[in-house]
């Protein structure tokens, strides 16, 4: 047996079905307390990706220019090398970034590729799981700093920050939000786009993903990880943005923001809670942080056009006492500074560049949906809705009226649901990487979560030609 046809053999949708869930379960579990080191494995799977993501590039132009462009900027990054403070940690971290960026990516793209009518229930078992986690936590009080440890401020479980158990939940709740979405019949701003009414969830599905919401945001307000918070809400207004009547957003926001404001100076205690919980300790939000970004913002001036070197802290603003012999690494924050840093302004340009070449096939495939739609119905006389039927696993199509006509209008508008929701979540763990700078951190868990969710959200470009899913 050849490679090439030992490759296509292994491609095969059980065993994606079984090995990035997997994945996802254990970059999730080196965030607990005894299974960090689990990640390690997760690394090695990840390898199972990148055997296919030169034949799936040779399918797909989209994901073969976005290879390109991962490319280009590993490129760039090895190239720092040559100026790096530290050649021994530049010359091996860029390498790893393509290997772990284009696996990433090539996962969540074949998962939807496979897995079109669940393209975000990867990340479900997880989210299953630190929900179950945080709870056992809360009700046995275990371990003895749930509340005390990190920064002393909010519920953090087996977590070791607040923050870290606030990100979990932001980079796995996409799974759990969208389908909540549906079965809270959020309407669309056009009425070519499906009509919720028309979608039916099984007693179980609703109260299951209703369930699990309503404990994904318990748990984290608890936390009181303001990033994590209000990257949510973000993701949230985005796909509203997207997807809801104009003047039924302006009308329910006003109402919304004139009644929290009662509240807010009719009630003290309310008053008290809501600033306390808003800056923390702080007299500024941001004070506790403000050391690191100042030096994040004065290294960022030193890297200059072409950085200091891929995974370098500039050595001229250290912070703390530096152990000799040990690499020295800076908290940095701002990922869009901490990449001038590294690999200067030409590197920045080069990273942006992959996110953005995303988002615009996102706002691309969007555009084309809506307006296919809007023609599509003017000039049929079939009515371009049946019954679906969405369980836990899938939707299924019902109905006979039509049915070819219906299915690809259904198909088209689940895509265009698809993309506008895609488009929420990338803006919003973009935003979140702006506060906690894990962009740079290739090893880190939200690097991967984070290329796995573009992979998958390139894929609804290669889709959309599909009639049926």
């Amino acid at each position: 047996m050849t490679i090439k046809k030992f490759v296509e053999k292994i491609n095969h949708p059980e065993i994606v079905r079984l090995v990035l869930p997997l994945i996802v379960l254990l970059e999730i579990g080196r965030t607990f307390y005894h299974t960090n080191a689990v990640y390690v494995l997760s690394r090695v799977l990840l390898l199972y990706f990148l055997l296919f993501a030169y034949s799936e590039a040779k399918k797909n132009k989209q994901l073969k220019v976005y290879i390109v462009l991962v490319l280009l900027f590993g490129l760039w990054a090895l190239a720092t090398t040559i100026w790096s403070y530290d050649p021994m940690i530049t010359f091996p971290r860029a390498f790893y970034f393509a290997y772990a960026a284009i696996g990433a990516s090539t996962a969540g793209y074949l998962w939807y590729a496979y897995f079109s009518k669940s393209f975000l229930s990867f990340l479900l078992p997880a989210n299953i799981i630190i929900v179950v986690v945080s709870l056992f936590s809360l009700i046995t009080n275990q371990p003895a700093d749930a509340w005390t440890g990190g920064c002393g401020i909010g519920f953090k479980g087996f977590a070791p920050h607040q923050n870290v158990l606030g990100m979990m939940i932001l980079l796995t709740i996409p799974s759990v939000l969208l389908p909540a979405f549906s079965i809270l019949k959020l309407k669309f701003k056009k009425n070519y786009f499906i009509n919720f009414d028309q979608i039916q969830f099984s007693l179980l599905s609703t109260i299951f993903y209703l369930l699990l919401l309503f404990l994904n945001i318990y748990i984290l307000i608890l936390t009181q990880s303001r990033g994590s918070v209000m990257s949510v809400l973000l993701m949230v207004v985005t796909f509203v943005i997207f997807t809801i009547n104009w003047k039924i957003l302006i009308t329910t926001g006003l109402t919304l923001v004139l009644f929290i404001a009662a509240l807010f100076f009719a009630s003290p205690e309310i008053k008290t809670s809501v600033t306390d919980y808003i800056f923390k300790t702080e007299n500024t939000i941001g004070d506790r942080r403000s050391t690191q970004i100042n030096a994040t913002i004065s290294a960022a001036k030193n890297g200059g056009l072409i950085g200091l070197g891929y995974g370098i802290s500039d050595p001229k603003n250290i912070l703390g006492d530096v152990e000799e012999g040990k690499r020295y690494y800076r908290e940095k924050m701002i990922s869009i500074l901490a990449l001038i840093e590294e690999v200067g302004v030409i590197g920045l340009i080069l990273f942006l560049a992959i996110i953005g070449y995303v988002f615009l096939l996102l706002l691309k495939t969007f555009k084309t949906v809506t307006l296919s739609l809007s023609k599509g119905i003017q000039h049929s006389s079939i009515h371009p809705y049946e019954t679906v039927t969405l369980s836990l696993a899938c939707p299924v199509l019902t109905g006979s009226k039509g049915i070819q006509h219906s299915a690809f209008n259904i198909r088209h508008s689940l895509v265009g649901l698809e993309s506008a929701f895609m488009i929420a979540v990338l803006v919003a763990l973009s935003f979140d990487a702006q506060i906690e700078g894990w962009w740079l951190g290739a090893g880190s868990w939200q690097f991967f979560l984070f290329f796995s969710l573009v992979g998958n959200a390139l894929a609804t470009e290669y889709n959309i030609h599909k009639s049926i899913c």
